[in-house]
C-alpha cells in the first residue's frame, strides 16, 4: 500500500505551507493532494502557487494532484473549480461539477471523499468515464467497501485504485453558511479571512467536555481524530491501496513515520489515545473507539 497527505483542510498563512511542503518533500508520503477544498476565499496561495509547489514535489519524486472544491456557493467557486480542472494535472474531483469538467475534457480523475459514491453501480458508471482513484465516503465501513469492491469484480470491470482516510479529523459536512464568521459576529462576505485565526478550526464540546465536533469555515470536522494506522492488515484485506492522512498543525510527519512503520511492520500497535477513534470503520458511531 501506499502513503497519502490530503490538501491541507485549514487556512494555513502562506509562508507556513511552504514550509510544511518543503518538508513533505523528503517524506515517505507516495500521492499528495494540493490545493483548497472549503472556501474559495481563502486565497493565502493563488493556483499558481499552488502549482509552483506541486513543481518542486513532483522533482522531488512524488504523485501530485490538485484538489478541488468540495462546495460550490457562487459563479465564483464554479470558475474556480473551472481552472483547476483545466490546469493539466490530475484533479481529485470533490464536487460533482468537477466530475462533470473533468468527464467532458475525457482525463482521468480522483474521486473524493466527499461525493457520495456507496455501491459498485455508481463506481462502474464513473469507471467509464475516467475514474482511476476512488476515496471512499469516511462513514463506509471496511465491510461496506469490500462489498462493493468484490460486486464491482463481478462486472468484470478492473478495479480503481482505493484510498481510504486513515487519520486526521473526519470532514463530516459542508454548509452554505460559515460557521468560523458566525462565532466571530461578522458576516461570510465580510469574514476577513478570520480562520486564519484558527490553524485547527474551532473545537465544539458537549456540556460534559466531551470533544464532538472541529469547525473549521463552512465544513464541519469530527471532534477526535480517526486513527486507523493499527489496522493496516484489515485495510489491505479490504482492499485497499492508498492510506490517506490529513495534513494538522503540529505532529504531521510523526504520524507519516508511523504509518510507514506500520506499512513495513506487522507488530501490534497499542490502543488508540483518547482523542482518537474508529467507529466508522467497524460500522459502529464514527466517534468511538472499537476493535
Amino acid at each position: 500500500m501506499k502513503l497519502s497527505l490530503s490538501a491541507i483542510p485549514f487556512y494555513w498563512p502562506k509562508g507556513d505551507v511552504a514550509h510544511f511542503y518543503e518538508q513533505v518533500a523528503t517524506s515517505a508520503v507516495d500521492y499528495i493532494y494540493l490545493g483548497e477544498t472549503v472556501c474559495a476565499k481563502r486565497n493565502e496561495l493563488s493556483l499558481e502557487d499552488w502549482l509552483v509547489i506541486a513543481k518542486d514535489l513532483q522533482e522531488a519524486g512524488k504523485q501530485v494532484y490538485l484538489s478541488s472544491l468540495a462546495l460550490v456557493c457562487a459563479k465564483s467557486d464554479y470558475k474556480l473549480i473551472e481552472r483547476v480542472c483545466n490546469a493539466g494535472m490530475t484533479v481529485e474531483a470533490n464536487d460533482m461539477s468537477a466530475v462533470s469538467l473533468l468527464c467532458e475534457m475525457q482525463v482521468p480523475f480522483v474521486v473524493g471523499s466527499s461525493i457520495n459514491i456507496y455501491n459498485h453501480l455508481s463506481l462502474s458508471v464513473l469507471l467509464d468515464k475516467g475514474l482511476i482513484r476512488w476515496v471512499p465516503p469516511v462513514e463506509m465501513s471496511g465491510q461496506q467497501i469490500k462489498e462493493t469492491l468484490i460486486e464491482l469484480d463481478n462486472t468484470q470491470q478492473e478495479r480503481p485504485e482505493v484510498e481510504v482516510f486513515s487519520y486526521g479529523w473526519l470532514p463530516l459536512a459542508f454548509s452554505a453558511r460559515c460557521f468560523s464568521s458566525r462565532a466571530k459576529g461578522v458576516q461570510k462576505d465580510n469574514c476577513q479571512r478570520n480562520c486564519l485565526d484558527d490553524p485547527e478550526g474551532l473545537k465544539v464540546q458537549t456540556r460534559e467536555k466531551d470533544q464532538l465536533f472541529t469547525l473549521n469555515g463552512i465544513q464541519t470536522l469530527s471532534g477526535k481524530k480517526c486513527n486507523l494506522l493499527p489496522l493496516m492488515g484489515a485495510l489491505s484485506e479490504v482492499g485497499v491501496d492508498v492510506v490517506r492522512i490529513t495534513p494538522q498543525r503540529e505532529g504531521s510527519f510523526e504520524v507519516i513515520h508511523v504509518a510507514q512503520q506500520a506499512l513495513e511492520s506487522s507488530e501490534a500497535f497499542n490502543e488508540l489515545a483518547e482523542d482518537e477513534c474508529n467507529g466508522y470503520w467497524y460500522g459502529a458511531p464514527g466517534l468511538i473507539a472499537t476493535g
